[in-house]
């Protein structure tokens, strides 16, 4: 029997039915073998930071989401949590911590509002962690590849598979 239990998962916009959709309309000629449903983990903080405004300080705040296998960051708008059911075979084990996850995001943010902002400043960043969340993926194996489908966005990354090791 598969262990099964509880983690907080992004709102999923995709069905089963679109999912086919997609594989259908990226992959024309091929059909699927086997479906699953993966599970990304991401390790959600809050950024509050400060934009110096003529003589003042503004406090702001956005979310970073910190990808929780390669560290990758991002910033995101608020969405939906649902605690849902998962088999443990089906979740990515995280590759980093949150210690590095906080480090990751931190210097994302302060290079995006220095990119954003146009200018050099020593921003006042501080981190507070949120929660890990998963982002649900779709996952099509047909022959000699896979099709990955975002269940949020509806994007999709074709995987080839060698049979040469």
């Amino acid at each position: 029997m598969k262990q099964k239990f509880l983690v907080p998962v992004i709102n999923e916009n995709l069905s089963f039915e679109d999912a086919s959709s997609i594989y259908d309309k990226s992959i024309p000629d091929q059909t699927y073998n086997m479906i699953s449903k993966s599970y990304y983990p991401y390790f959600l903080f809050q950024a509050n930071y400060q934009v110096p405004i003529l003589f003042l300080q503004k406090q702001l705040s956005v979310n970073c989401m910190i990808d929780a296998l390669n560290g990758q960051a991002a910033t995101t708008d608020n969405f939906q949590v649902f605690e849902t059911e998962v088999a443990e075979e089906d979740v990515l084990a995280n590759c980093i911590n949150k210690k590095q996850a906080k480090k990751y995001g931190k210097r994302y943010i302060i290079n995006h509002l220095g990119r954003s902002l146009k200018c050099i400043a020593n921003f006042d960043v501080s981190m507070c962690f949120k929660n890990i969340v998963y982002k649900s993926f779709w996952v099509f194996e047909g022959d000699g590849c896979s099709l990955m489908i975002d269940s949020v966005t509806g994007s999709c990354k074709v995987i080839n598979i060698s049979n040469s090791a």
